[in-house]
């Protein structure tokens, strides 16, 4: 009914139209413009060559007689209306994706639009842009956090490579926020803790003391 499959060898079911070579429509007021595209949803539009667009009003973009590799291959809308079109899921056509934004600039892009993780100083993992695992075991991204729950964060655990940190010139904090110095510490009891396994080591420490600490507040310890 009410429905226009013009393009050859096209097919458009309900009010759908079907302008591509060889493309297919269906749902409410959709469109396969792109030759060999296809298309659901609800006032989708599958415009790029050989494409598949669900949802609702996505994006309209790319070209639609031929493959360009910086345009879509797969859309998932969820826009509002015809004037507020939206994409919630993109994959490109060289593999690039986002997710929550029209188009990736990267090979993954993802959204943190749910906010950040450090939500009014406690952990929110409902916040999360990734989260790999559970709530309550795994591993949880936003923009500048990342934070492990219920686990160890290890890095370089079984690798032998080396890490470098702040080699930008950034300053690198241990329990605190904002550093001060290359590397900032600090802690309530022995801030330095050096361990030689190897046969004959021993175990250093070096701190800061503390008033409750026997040797009194204010001195630089070796232990």
């Amino acid at each position: 009914w009410n429905s226009d499959a013009r393009g050859q060898a096209s097919i458009a079911l309900g009010p759908s139209d079907a302008y591509g070579y060889t493309s297919f429509s269906t749902g409410w007021v959709t469109e396969a413009r792109g030759n060999y595209s296809s298309t659901f949803g609800y006032q989708t539009n599958s415009y790029p060559y050989a494409s598949l667009a669900l949802g609702r009003f996505n994006v309209i973009t790319g070209d639609s007689a031929s493959w360009v590799n910086s345009d879509p291959i797969f859309i998932i809308g969820d826009g509002t209306s015809n004037n507020n079109r939206s994409n919630s899921f993109v994959i490109q056509k060289n593999g690039q994706t986002s997710v929550g934004y029209n188009a990736p600039t990267g090979m993954l892009n993802v959204s943190t639009g749910l906010g950040s993780l450090n939500n009014g100083g406690a952990l929110d993992t409902d916040n999360s842009a990734i989260l790999i695992g559970s709530p309550t075991s795994g591993m949880a991204f936003d923009a500048n956090q990342i934070e492990t729950i219920g686990t160890t964060f290890h890095l370089n655990y079984n690798s032998n490579r080396d890490v470098t940190l702040a080699y930008g010139g950034g300053d690198v904090g241990i329990g605190l926020v904002a550093p001060a110095a290359k590397l900032d510490v600090s802690g309530t009891d022995w801030q330095f803790h050096l361990d030689n396994e190897a046969a004959g080591g021993d175990d250093w420490y070096i701190g800061s003391s503390a008033t409750s600490w026997a040797a009194g507040a204010g001195k630089f310890l070796i232990s």
